[in-house]
């Protein structure tokens, strides 16, 4: 029998490491960490060689066993070392987990394009409002 672990469970396939899972109320609260190799800039496409420094994002998650998910994800800063590019640092992202400037995974984006609601941008699921945009654009 093989024992698979939070990553395997959760996060197949996503360079991510689980610091840490707590079930608070109705909030499964995740604490982890992005472990994959840096990325490029995303506006020259230099690879990364320097973190600038770390910060705490939050991100919501598709709901799990009838829990709401957030994952407190630990991201680097990386400074771009091209001298051309105009772009001084950028923030990691943690490949099928998040996208730039979204507070929601990639998976909960993909679900709340295929929800009913997402045709009635006057009226928002309360998953799409807690993610930061409507199916028009970001919140109001």
């Amino acid at each position: 029998m093989k024992l698979e672990t939070v990553e395997d469970v959760l996060f197949p396939g996503v360079n991510l490491v689980v610091r840490q899972a707590v079930v608070a109320d109705d909030t499964l609260i995740i604490d982890a960490a992005g472990c994959g190799p840096p990325g490029p800039c995303p506006q020259c496409q230099y690879p990364a060689a320097r973190v600038h420094s770390r910060y705490w994002r939050h991100v919501a998650g598709l709901p799990v066993d009838g829990h709401r998910l957030i994952v407190r994800l630990r991201v680097r800063r990386f400074f771009c070392d091209q001298a051309q590019c105009q772009r001084r640092t950028f923030v990691e992202q943690v490949a099928g987990l998040t996208e730039p400037r979204r507070r929601c995974s990639t998976a909960a984006r993909s679900a709340m394009r295929r929800s009913p609601w997402s045709s009635a941008p006057d009226r928002p699921h309360a998953s799409v409002r807690s993610c930061g945009s409507t199916a028009d654009g970001p919140p109001s």
